[in-house]
């Protein structure tokens, strides 16, 4: 669970009752989720479930996961080797198509998904259609680029 305060700084619960600051990234991350969110519900006509962000090494050459957690609802890791902003967007709508089908594999259900959303190739290997790089043309507008790493 993320709570942030007067817009300036956020924190992270984590399931083991730990608290963090939300990182820049993290944010920015969080603001674009919200924006995609949108996107999705709209095409799946319904709400998403719970959902949160966190920006994470990921094994092999992941840049993105979706993991369920019973308590906590669904957790999206981005990979901090993530640094243009339309590939994180690409990468982030493509975690939430997962949270929208309740699914975390590739099926037809997810491709169809992700083609009526403007993902096109291959479901594990996502790249934008044009028209999903111009709305995030518009999105950045409002978001700025995606921050560099705090590290």
């Amino acid at each position: 669970m993320n709570k942030c305060f007067l817009g300036i700084f956020c924190l992270v619960f984590t399931s083991g009752g730990s608290v963090r600051h939300q990182t820049q990234q993290e944010i920015w991350l969080t603001k674009a989720g919200q924006i995609l969110e949108k996107k999705v519900e709209k095409e799946i006509g319904k709400p998403l479930s719970k959902w949160s962000i966190e920006v994470k090494n990921l094994s092999g050459t992941k840049i993105g996961l979706c993991i369920w957690y019973p308590f906590s609802g669904y957790k999206i890791y981005i990979s901090p080797k993530l640094t243009e902003s339309n590939k994180v967007l690409t990468v982030m709508l493509h975690e939430l198509i997962h949270v929208g089908i309740l699914n975390p594999r590739h099926g037809p259900k997810f491709r169809l998904l992700a083609i009526k959303l403007g993902i096109e190739d291959e479901p594990t290997y996502s790249i934008a259609s044009q028209t999903l790089i111009n709305e995030f043309f518009e999105m950045l507008k409002i978001l700025g680029p995606y921050p560099v790493s705090e590290e």
